[in-house]
């Protein structure tokens, strides 16, 4: 019943029989034949069918949400005959906002360091997107912005404040300078996040606190190419100062802090708050609250 309840899962994810089968590491004809098998099992018709998949039927999507529980529990059954003496195994899989990503490698190393044995799986995802997965159970945790959790369903803990840089080439700016307004910021072909970009709508509102309406020159849904663009002589850029090791560029790229007005907003580590939460994931949130993850060395 678990491998049926994955096939139902895998195919309401894919939209498509092949693509789920080869998700589920099985053939179509196997996935096929257990979903009718489930649907003998509940007596109702899961899926609209003609010559290939439509879409589930209302109890489909019922069934569906069962479905999503009983695999996160059973996951959770299992990582907890499998821990012994608080030694942690297995995989975490974590959901990770683009501008958090280097913050997370510090959070992955700490883990690493207290449990070894443990495996992640990191997925870069806008903030609505990892919010969505953690509530159809498809991660265990993650790290995005505490304001846009807007669920009862979720925990957060506080781990940084996200603060905002200019970074300019420095041939474009006077030796010395250290900080810029946004209205200056703005005086600079700009490159900046893709407008569905959560840090991206942040920008936008400093922006428009400042009175000024932007038109950037380059858009872009990767912070690393806005980097490459301003070391190539490309504009300026607003990128988050935990995103950026200015010493690793220092031959090419000044950091510079963004005032008027002076803008930080809080990164954390969400959960699932109550059942099911996955063992892995309740102790991980157990070491956020004790302040593992706040030391950034």
């Amino acid at each position: 019943m678990i491998q049926k309840y994955r096939y139902l899962c895998a195919l309401a994810k894919e939209k498509h029989f092949g693509r789920a089968a080869e998700s589920c590491n099985v053939s179509q004809p196997t996935l096929s034949n257990g979903l009718r098998q489930l649907e003998e099992h509940l007596n109702v018709k899961l899926i609209d069918r003609k010559q290939k998949f439509i879409g589930l039927s209302p109890d489909g999507y019922t069934v569906l949400e069962y479905a999503k529980r009983i695999l996160a529990e059973h996951e959770n059954l299992k990582a907890s005959l499998k821990a012994e003496n608080e030694k942690l195994s297995g995989r975490l899989r974590l959901g990770v906002i683009p501008t958090a990503l280097t913050y997370a490698s510090h959070f992955i190393k700490k883990l690493n360091k207290k449990y070894p044995e443990l495996r992640f799986t990191i997925e870069s995802m806008s903030a609505p997107d990892l919010t969505r997965s953690l509530l159809d159970f498809e991660l265990d945790l993650g790290i995005s912005y505490v304001d846009t959790a807007r669920s009862n369903a979720l925990q957060t803990i506080n781990l940084y404040q996200e603060e905002y840089h200019c970074l300019v080439h420095r041939d474009d700016i006077s030796p010395g300078v250290s900080h810029i307004s946004w209205a200056d910021a703005a005086k600079y072909p700009l490159g900046l996040l893709t407008p569905n970009m959560q840090n991206r709508k942040l920008a936008d509102a400093a922006f428009i606190e400042a009175g000024i309406n932007i038109r950037p020159m380059i858009e872009s849904n990767s912070l690393s190419n806005l980097v490459h663009n301003v070391k190539n002589g490309l504009g300026a850029s607003i990128i988050p100062s935990q995103f950026f090791d200015v010493n690793d560029h220092a031959t090419d790229i000044v950091s510079l802090k963004l005032i008027d007005p002076v803008v930080s907003h809080g990164v954390g580590l969400l959960a699932l708050d109550g059942e099911p939460s996955t063992h892995l994931s309740q102790a991980v949130v157990k070491l956020a609250r004790q302040g593992l993850f706040q030391d950034q060395d």
